[in-house]
């Protein structure tokens, strides 16, 4: 039993092993999003309305090429490009949707917003779209 455990955790680990950009990102875009609104306010660069957007589209944008990077790069992979865009947009869709949620009813000083998360599925159409014309995936 132990020997069939200690497979599926290798097994595991040498394919995670290859998204550790996309995990590294992942992480950025966690703790950016939990920060409190005193300390947010504190890494804000952008000073005008709605300026938050435009960080959630560099975020998600930089997260979906990232992840597609490292799935194209992944010797493991056995899903079309197709699949791999649709796959890194219901991430990205549910990243966005629990983190807003999060944000909602559990951070002080931030409040969830519809338009945020439609800020993180632009960038993520946007960087997938520029993988994709970069690297002239079909």
């Amino acid at each position: 039993m132990f020997a069939a455990a200690k497979y599926i955790v290798k097994y595991y680990f040498m394919k995670l092993k290859f998204f550790w950009k996309t995990l590294s990102w992942l992480i950025i875009i966690i703790v950016l999003s939990i920060l409190p609104g005193s300390e947010a306010k504190k890494v804000d660069l952008l000073h005008f309305n709605n300026a938050d957007k435009v960080y959630h589209f560099i975020l998600y944008f930089i997260f979906a090429i990232i992840f597609f990077y490292d799935l194209n790069k992944n010797p493991y992979r056995q899903a079309s490009i197709k699949s791999a865009i649709f796959r890194i947009f219901l991430i990205s869709l549910f990243l966005g949707v629990i983190l807003e949620i999060v944000q909602y009813y559990f951070i002080e000083g931030r409040n969830g917003s519809f338009y945020d998360l439609l800020a993180n599925l632009a960038g993520t159409i946007f960087g997938l779209g520029f993988f994709r014309l970069y690297f002239n995936y079909k």
